[in-house]
């Protein structure tokens, strides 16, 4: 499952990003712009948004996520408990409002009844190739008839391949999004799990779902 957080206080959205990543690839926009931007070239399950945003506030950022016709539910981060506040951004396309400073225990808990509500207008939330089915709200993987015992490092790698299948991911490119040092991990440690997701994935095939394009990166191959 995978999270846009759009805030401009540096600190309190790595603060939420590493609290987040025990469950959740999670990225991070420090601009309005560069959310809106975010939403509309990568598929998101919940975005989580400031209202108070330097270049534009965050019921602008709602109006244009909507207008550019993405559906992704939006949980407004509020500073007051102004009533109005809160109107507005319902109003404007948010889903769902919390006030700062807020539990994480209420954040998870919105976020999960959200998920069910999307779930419950058929938003499908399931990402399929070939015989794998993932279901990011359980993060159950199964191919054919068979349940994948798969570890959090491993399944976070297919559920990004899986959301971009057919495109080729940079090794660069899976390291930022599955880890949260990314860019300061080798990439022998992206190899080693790429290697034992695909003993498990590819053990019931002769054809390779994860393929290697040299010198490029790695490709989820549908046919």
């Amino acid at each position: 499952m995978r999270i846009l957080v759009i805030d401009d206080d540096r600190e309190f959205a790595r603060t939420l990003k590493d609290a987040l990543l025990e469950s959740y690839l999670v990225d991070l926009a420090f601009t309005g712009s560069e959310g809106a931007y975010l939403s509309q070239v990568n598929c998101y399950d919940v975005i989580i948004l400031d209202l108070n945003l330097p270049d534009m506030d965050g019921v602008e950022v709602c109006r244009l996520i909507r207008s550019s016709n993405v559906q992704t539910p939006i949980i407004m981060l509020t500073g007051s408990e102004e009533l109005n506040s809160k109107v507005c951004s319902l109003d404007n396309g948010a889903d769902d409002y919390l006030t700062k400073p807020f539990a994480y225990t209420e954040l998870t808990a919105r976020l999960r009844a959200l998920l069910r509500r999307s779930a419950g207008l058929n938003r499908e939330p399931v990402l399929c190739c070939r015989d794998i089915t993932l279901d990011p709200v359980e993060r159950v993987v199964i191919r054919g008839a068979k349940q994948l015992a798969l570890r959090k490092k491993e399944y976070d790698i297919l559920e990004y391949l899986l959301r971009c299948k057919g495109r080729v991911i940079s090794k660069e490119e899976l390291l930022e999004h599955v880890w949260e040092d990314g860019i300061y991990m080798s990439s022998n440690t992206l190899e080693v799990h790429i290697s034992s997701l695909r003993k498990k994935v590819n053990s019931r095939s002769k054809e390779p779902l994860i393929k290697t394009i040299y010198g490029l990166g790695y490709k989820l191959v549908a046919f």
